[in-house]
């Protein structure tokens, strides 16, 4: 993720202003992509991290396995972070399924159709 895509997402995320239903549903949107995103992109430089840290030379007697440990033990932490971020993305689906659960009566307000006014009768 580029530093102007993440800027983008940052700026529509803080430009809602929770007016309407459907500034909810564009938050948890927004939101839920913007995580998978860096959880994807933390993923990747975990992978890059622990690949090139493998290929540092070790020096001491157990230098195959301990080089291998150390490089797996520093990416673990951005292997956390991508984790996180999962998880993040998750609870940002959930935010807009629990107000659509919580708030269904006054959705399906919103959605019907005016009454039509009765007709009069006059003699």
């Amino acid at each position: 993720m580029s530093s102007e895509q993440a800027r983008k997402l940052i700026e529509a995320a803080a430009g809602i202003e929770f007016a309407t239903n459907k500034d909810v549903s564009q938050f948890s949107r927004v939101s839920r992509d913007g995580f998978k995103t860096l959880a994807m992109e933390f993923d990747f430089a975990a992978e890059e991290i622990e690949a090139r840290l493998r290929a540092v030379a070790p020096g001491g007697v157990m230098e195959g396995f301990q080089g291998r440990a150390r490089a797996k033990a520093v990416a673990r932490h951005a292997r956390n972070i991508a984790e996180f971020l999962r998880r993040s993305a998750t609870e940002s689906v959930r935010i807009n399924a629990t107000f659509v659960r919580l708030f269904e009566a006054e959705l399906n307000a919103a959605k019907a159709k005016p009454s039509k006014k009765p007709m009069k009768f006059e003699a």
